[in-house]
């Protein structure tokens, strides 16, 4: 990939995006920022060089090289295929409708997918720095960012994102 700290930047504000959108009842949005955010992962895992031009042939080669070879890692080929789909559908078809525990299910489909590149290292063509921006982002995905969910969300001028109890 050409310049890896904006797609860095990118991944991260996927991932953002994709819980303030389902925490804001934009559940179709959050499906496809959390996609793309497993799609640029799984890309920086197989396509380095980055010379594959379509989102087939990146999660082909992810299947072929990832989830075929590591068994633990099996089921992160079928969420990257599954969540595709649902992305284009809710980017191709206005009349679907996400519903919130499909949304819900996609992000803790990222969260796993997340998970495991980082545990498997699996991001072959990345510094440190992926691995030091995605292990950070686990915390934003975390049970307890789930559980605060439904918590009023605010962002500050830092572009960080605080969850507050509705009591706060």
């Amino acid at each position: 990939m050409e310049n890896k700290n904006c797609v860095y930047d990118l991944i991260k504000e996927n991932i953002y995006a994709a819980l303030l959108l389902r925490k804001n009842g934009c559940l179709k949005k959050s499906v496809t920022c959390a996609y793309y955010s497993m799609f640029l992962i799984a890309k920086i895992c197989v396509d380095p060089g980055d010379t594959l031009s379509k989102h087939s042939a990146v999660i082909s080669k992810f299947g072929r090289e990832i989830s075929k070879n590591i068994p633990e890692c099996k089921s992160l080929h079928k969420y990257l295929i599954e969540t595709e789909k649902r992305r284009n559908l809710c980017d191709y078809h206005p009349e679907y409708q996400v519903l919130q525990k499909e949304a819900d299910e996609v992000l803790t489909w990222l969260k796993e997918f997340i998970t495991k590149i980082v545990t498997f290292r699996l991001a072959k063509g990345a510094s440190s720095a992926l691995y030091y921006l995605i292990n950070n982002e686990l915390e934003i995905l975390s049970d307890k960012a789930f559980s605060m969910m439904n918590s009023r969300v605010k962002t500050t001028t830092h572009s960080k994102v605080m969850f507050y109890s509705k009591s706060s």
